[in-house]
């Protein structure tokens, strides 16, 4: 789990958003999960931002890493993480090695997800598959 402060980015678009942590959109995250936890497609992975109730990024952790990665992770683990983190919402991500492809079951585990992140007052900002740095939003 790495808690941020701050972030430094290596690119140009080093705007005020980005000076202060906020994801105000997809793209800011999956560069986030992209440089941080080296979602590049080669392998799965799965990743989580934290954020807190202005969407400014609070911690980045990354949940799993190998094959069928979405499908072993606890639930309880993933948003018993993001309440140590205080976060108010958060962004999922997955990387698949096999390329943007949404199955029924993808969307279907979102759902759930999205019932249980319920049960604990968490939001679902963002749920998230990338593969390099293209993705696919199936909130």
């Amino acid at each position: 789990m790495l808690k941020i402060d701050s972030i430094k980015f290596d690119d140009e678009k080093m705007d005020n958003d980005r000076l202060n942590n906020y994801i105000k959109k997809s793209e800011d995250a999956v560069e986030i999960f992209v440089d941080l936890l080296k979602m590049d497609g080669q392998e799965e992975v799965v990743g989580m931002i934290a954020l807190d109730n202005d969407h400014r990024l609070i911690g980045v952790v990354e949940l799993m890493r190998g094959g069928d990665t979405f499908q072993k992770i606890g639930t309880d683990d993933l948003f018993y993480l993001a309440l140590r983190l205080d976060a108010d919402s958060i962004i999922l991500a997955q990387s698949k090695a096999d390329g943007l492809k949404v199955s029924n079951e993808d969307y279907q585990f979102n759902e759930f997800l999205i019932e249980e992140a319920d049960k604990f007052r968490i939001k679902i900002h963002d749920n998230l598959i990338i593969s390099g740095r293209d993705y696919i939003s199936i909130s």
